[in-house]
């Protein structure tokens, strides 16, 4: 029994359902990778850096604009290689992404850049200088931390929930090292 529907529909199924949950995807995919592939039970926060969420988005974009190659596309010699390389790009971006993270425990901080081989750790030690970048409780956003290591590397990151619960821990760590702390006040930075 032979179906109706031509198999360039199952391409345009999938692009639609793509498109239709891609910010759900965009949102919760890359912040889970971190906390699934990367665990440490001694890891206070685990954070997901900006850059991760937009070359996540580029690679979902990337799979959609295959499916619609793939769908509208009327000459196979064309579209099929088009849409071959759009899978592999996006294939290739969401491996990048999932490798980007920054974690903190009791030793210092665990960091890995977009497309990062390997993994960096700077104990306590090595921090040179933490800023944060405090937003008044009357204003929208989110409190950024900027620190800065001895080897002139800066890590940056917005303060989250799980980044909240970790301040006592990090103060304790600070005052433990010595490491000078200066507190701005985010309307002064604009």
């Amino acid at each position: 029994m032979e179906s109706n529907v031509s198999r360039r529909y199952i391409f345009f199924i999938l692009g639609v359902c793509l498109l239709i949950f891609s910010p759900a995807i965009i949102f919760f995919i890359p912040s889970a990778i971190p906390m699934t592939f990367y665990f440490e039970r001694d890891m206070w926060f685990y954070y997901t850096p900006l850059e991760t969420y937009i070359v996540f988005g580029i690679g979902v974009a990337l799979l959609i604009a295959c499916c619609a190659v793939l769908f509208f596309g009327k000459k196979k010699k064309i579209s099929i290689p088009s849409g071959i390389l759009l899978f592999i790009g996006a294939i290739v971006l969401f491996y990048g992404s999932a490798k980007c993270y920054i974690a903190m425990n009791d030793k210092g901080l665990t960091y890995r850049g977009v497309f990062g081989s390997d993994k960096k750790h700077a104990s306590w030690e090595d921090i040179k200088e933490v800023e944060l970048v405090e937003v008044p409780m009357n204003e929208s956003g989110s409190s950024k931390f900027i620190v800065e290591l001895k080897n002139g590397e800066v890590i940056t990151f917005k303060e989250t929930v799980h980044v909240q619960e970790s301040r006592g821990g990090m103060r304790w760590k600070y005052e433990e090292y010595k490491i000078p702390v200066t507190y701005t006040d985010a309307s002064e930075v604009k």
